[in-house]
């Protein structure tokens, strides 16, 4: 699988992207709220790998 590096959203860029599923009425509401609580809560996946669990 290839992946490419993108930049992290800005806070401004993840402001704006929050707006439209939240009055994009076209997709079903579960897709939306899923939308939304990735735009509010999901972090970078390089700080996801970078977590530890310790015993």
């Amino acid at each position: 699988m290839k992946t490419t590096r993108r930049a992290a959203l800005s806070e401004d860029e993840r402001l704006d992207a929050l707006g439209q599923p939240l009055t994009d009425l076209e997709p079903p509401a579960n897709l939306r709220v899923a939308g939304v609580i990735v735009l509010l809560y999901a972090r970078p996946l390089t700080r996801i790998v970078r977590v530890t669990v310790t015993t």
